[in-house]
């Protein structure tokens, strides 16, 4: 994730609000508040003037009733020219008259002008479609080159809000949001107005999604941050009644027969801070996965109010990461299912532009180029040690070992790496490249009565005819023997348990507790889709401290994931496969052998 959002730009004279005595800031403009990300600035555009709503709301109304007359005016004509073909060019015995067919633009008949007509406004129809859709632009997602290019920019700011207003690169991110999202935000805004409230704050958007939320709700939006809630054991009838209690202590203000709110400072940030996320996630269009953690982590009196359910808003940013992953795990396994053609395709490629290399393609696995296997969790966090091992091949450096212990994830990031090159979200110097891992068994037993380092040095030989290959060696023997004999010809990827003489080592770090979560996270939804069990937020919670609290030689992630693993084939076959704490704590304490009631304490401390 790549995250250049600076601390917040305010309008020294309006305090963020962009109103001075409800007339706009002369100063900001209505800007009010922003951000910059690199030499872009990021402000909310979005007016919640009554007017204004109902101008949105009716223009709307105006454009799908147009569209809808054009389309069925267009539809109608290209009818009418059916049946004038019908009539004029149809022949006996299912034949056509060839001339009649070809010849009708020159024809002057109503059914051919009604067929004109009719296709001008299908045409007009799509002109104002493209001419909305310029007018939401979708989020401004860089691939990893473009990025790092962009990082090496100056970055331009302009010295004043007079220069701002005239600032070329202002993103207003109102634009880049669901049009379900600005709904909700709209109703928040009645809700504001409803308590006589003097500002909107982010407790009043949330109130909004959980009391809209019912199981026959088409918004989409909605669904998702229930979602997102019942994984921390969240409901509307628990969450809903503190909220409104809560904005109820707010005075409310005396400002003649109609209040008009205005957007408060924090949840200017807080939507703002959405866009950020939203890119950070890849998305083309912020949602509510983008939307509520910053939310939360902005509004004081929402947070107060999920401080007294014992709920804090790392939580809430674990849990929508969690969503995210499930989405991108059911995306992984669809592309999977498609993955035949694009396989065939990529080995057409290779066969067409890459240098020969028979005895690899016999004795290595091509990672970048093979099928996604099915049921691998999606990668997490190793940031830091993804961006050192895309440093070390930037640099040259020919040998480089991942070091850690069992279960440090050291494979996973080499698959990871394999994932990034096939998707060209690496460096320059890692595009188009292909990584083969060495199969050490198919070396040692085909043609055994052969010694396996002169097939390794045929091998290695043939390696050396092209710079387009990394080789993944996972035997440690094979790979000191390597090194010592041949290093530095070609270029090695390789995990190791300790650091190796005459390479680059890269150690995988212990994770903090924040990135556990995640990487357990990861790998719920993979166990919640083969063993159909449905995990709550606190069983990752006591899983992650057991497996802290519990050491058993093997790497903190390895452990931590192997006992979900457990837990989750314990109750494949139970009557209720929801598994909460207490569920998971039983499982995990008969596999540590500890009383389950002292794991479950470990987790509350």
């Amino acid at each position: 994730m790549f995250h250049y959002s600076s601390q917040f730009v305010v309008c020294p004279q309006c305090g963020g609000t962009g109103k001075i005595n409800k007339l706009t800031c002369n100063n900001c403009g209505g800007i009010s508040l922003g951000t910059f990300i690199k030499n872009d600035f990021l402000y909310w555009g979005y007016d919640l003037a009554p007017a204004k709503i109902i101008v949105r709301q009716s223009q709307l109304i105006f454009d799908y009733a147009l569209d809808a007359i054009f389309l069925i005016l267009g539809a109608g004509g290209i009818l009418s020219l059916g049946w004038w073909l019908y009539q004029n060019a149809a022949a006996a015995g299912y034949q056509v008259y060839f001339g009649a067919l070809v010849g009708f633009w020159g024809v002057k008949d109503n059914l051919i002008l009604y067929f004109w007509l009719g296709l001008l406004l299908l045409f007009f129809s799509w002109y104002r479609f493209q001419r909305r859709k310029e007018k939401h632009p979708p989020v401004k997602l860089l691939t990893y080159r473009q990025q790092a290019w962009l990082n090496q920019q100056p970055q331009i700011i302009p010295n004043n809000w007079r220069e701002l207003k005239s600032f070329p690169a202002k993103v207003n991110v109102a634009s880049r949001y669901r049009y379900e999202l600005l709904q909700l935000l709209e109703k928040a805004y009645a809700l504001a107005t409803q308590f006589r409230h003097p500002e909107l704050i982010p407790a009043h958007l949330m109130l909004t999604i959980v009391s809209e939320y019912s199981e026959n709700n088409k918004n989409i939006e909605l669904k998702k941050a229930s979602a997102i809630l019942a994984r921390l054991g969240v409901y509307r009838g628990k969450i809903g009644p503190k909220l409104e209690q809560a904005l109820q202590k707010i005075s409310p203000v005396n400002d003649g027969p109609e209040t008009t709110p205005i957007l408060s400072k924090e949840l200017k940030q807080a939507l703002i801070e959405s866009y950020v996320q939203a890119r950070d996630n890849g998305h083309y269009y912020i949602e509510m996965s983008d939307l509520i953690s910053p939310l939360i982590s902005a509004g004081r009196l929402l947070r107060e109010t999920l401080a007294e359910l014992g709920i804090r808003p790392e939580q809430i940013q674990h849990s929508a990461q969690w969503l995210l992953l499930n989405d991108r795990y059911a995306r992984r396994e669809i592309d999977r299912q498609k993955n035949k053609k694009a396989n065939w395709q990529s080995k057409l490629a290779m066969t067409t532009t890459a240098v020969a290399t028979p005895i690899l393609n016999h004795f290595c696995l091509d990672l970048t180029r093979q099928p996604l296997t099915a049921g691998r969790p999606i990668f997490v966090d190793r940031e830091a040690e993804l961006g050192e091992l895309f440093k070390a091949f930037s640099e040259g450096k020919r040998q480089i070992i991942l070091t850690g212990e069992n279960g440090a994830g050291k494979k996973s990031l080499i698959n990871h790496l394999a994932e990034q090159i096939a998707a060209d979200e690496v460096p320059a110097c890692l595009k188009n490249r292909r990584l083969l891992r060495l199969d050490l068994n198919k070396i040692k037993n085909e043609a055994s009565g052969i010694d396996w380092e002169k097939k390794l040095l045929v091998i290695l030989q043939e390696l050396t005819k092209t710079n387009g290959i990394l080789v993944v060696v996972d035997g440690q023997e094979e790979l000191k023997i390597i090194l010592n004999k041949y290093g530095g010809k070609f270029y090695l990827l390789a995990a190791a348990d300790q650091k190796l003489a005459g390479a680059h080592n890269i150690e995988l770090s212990e994770p903090t507790n924040s990135a556990l979560i995640q990487m357990l996270a990861s790998n719920a939804v993979r166990f919640e889709h083969e063993y159909k069990v449905t995990f709550n937020y606190e069983a990752l919670l006591v899983t992650a401290q057991a497996a802290k609290n519990y050491p058993s030689g093997e790497a903190l992630p390895g452990k931590a994931v192997r006992l979900l693993n457990i837990v989750a084939q314990s109750y494949a076959s139970a009557a209720d496969r929801t598994v909460n704490a207490d569920a998971a704590a039983k499982v995990i304490a008969g596999e540590v052998g500890v009383p389950y009631t002292k794991i479950l304490k470990e987790m509350n401390n």
